[in-house]
């Protein structure tokens, strides 16, 4: 593991028993950017494999909320705080290597653990000497393991200064910018994206819907989507494309590739039979489609177990919604005679 990121190393500080190993971002963040615009040789590869597993986001939390379950009537420590919680600090790592005949695998903590556990251990004890301690007991024994550094003054002594700490975290379609600083270097920096792909490959007419093509604007030397990885494309489907998969009897399901995880779902069916689904408007006292707004939200089971999959036909052209549970929303895009409807797929 050494030997491969070798080259990403800064200075080595060692000491007779152990040696610390410091990543340089700027040389990791190249070559993952790098992995977004171009094909890799193993080696890069492996390093990039190495790499993104050792990437992590923190993001700091406030330990009081953190720590303390606030909403039951007893004050107490959450429950996940009084057992092993270490979990929630790992960095999990595994290296293969065919060619050598190598694996290995570990985990890492992330250092901040230490500090939560012993805030964790503390305010438990208190918590058992005092089981009748309220939230300002715990927030100033809380305040008093707080070490200086940790209260630092600021020069605004109206601002609230909440007891807070770094915990690991991800990031939900992020998005890794380059900019410039003042010294003609680069920083780096992490933010949440929306609508990162704009289409997924296909390869002998079948999409490949663990193959999502990211937008051409995030695949530049300055952006870079979260471990994408480039591969060529000879063949390829928008995610709003939509294709008939039946037609028949004024009935039309269409489907579209919709996002990286959810299908679209788009069907077009004279009103009588969607009244058949729609238990909620045959309840009403106007059951005209005329009454129904933009957005509706149904019951699920209704819908499909009693609605929908009823006719065999048509059962197989309409995957569970994304809720999935009791409830569905779905868009009505067209009302009168006919009745057009969408919905995501779970």
């Amino acid at each position: 593991m050494l030997q491969i990121l070798e080259p990403f190393f800064e200075k080595r500080n060692e000491s007779k028993d152990e040696g610390t190993y410091r990543i340089d971002k700027t040389k990791a963040f190249q070559l993952m950017g790098k992995a977004g615009c171009a094909l890799l040789s193993n080696d890069e590869s492996r390093q990039l494999s190495l790499l993104n597993q050792l990437h992590y986001t923190t993001l700091k939390q406030e330990v009081l909320t953190e720590l303390v379950d606030t909403a039951s009537k007893k004050i107490k420590l959450k429950s996940k705080y009084q057992s092993n919680f270490k979990r929630e600090f790992l960095l999990k790592l595994e290296l293969r290597d065919r060619e050598r005949q190598f694996s290995a695998k570990g985990n890492i903590v992330y250092p901040s653990y230490k500090r939560w556990q012993e805030l964790s251990e503390e305010l438990s004890n208190f918590l058992t000497a005092c089981p009748e301690g309220g939230l300002e007991e715990v927030n100033a024994r809380l305040s008093s393991l707080w070490t200086t550094s940790e209260k630092s003054s600021v020069r605004h002594k109206k601002v609230k200064r909440s007891m807070s700490l770094p915990m690991l975290a991800s990031q939900s379609g992020a998005v890794r910018i380059r900019r410039k600083d003042f010294r003609d270097g680069y920083v780096y920096q992490s933010i949440d994206a929306n609508q990162l792909y704009y289409g997924f490959s296909k390869k002998d007419g079948k999409i490949l819907f663990n193959s999502p093509l990211p937008h051409p604007r995030l695949t530049t030397k300055n952006l870079k989507i979260y471990e994408y990885q480039y591969q060529p494309v000879n063949e390829c489907v928008k995610m709003d494309e939509w294709k008939t998969v039946y037609e028949k009897e004024g009935v039309i399901v269409e489907h579209a590739p919709g996002t990286k995880a959810r299908r679209y779902i788009r069907a077009t069916l004279p009103f009588d039979l969607y009244l058949l689904w729609d238990k909620e408007l045959q309840k009403a006292k106007d059951k005209s489609s005329l009454t129904l707004p933009s957005k509706v939200i149904r019951e699920t089971k209704d819908f499909f177990e009693e609605g929908i999959y009823k006719n065999e036909e048509l059962a197989q052209f309409f995957p569970k919604p994304r809720e999935n549970n009791k409830k569905f929303t779905m868009n009505i895009e067209l009302v009168g005679s006919t009745v057009k409807f969408s919905y995501v797929t779970a």
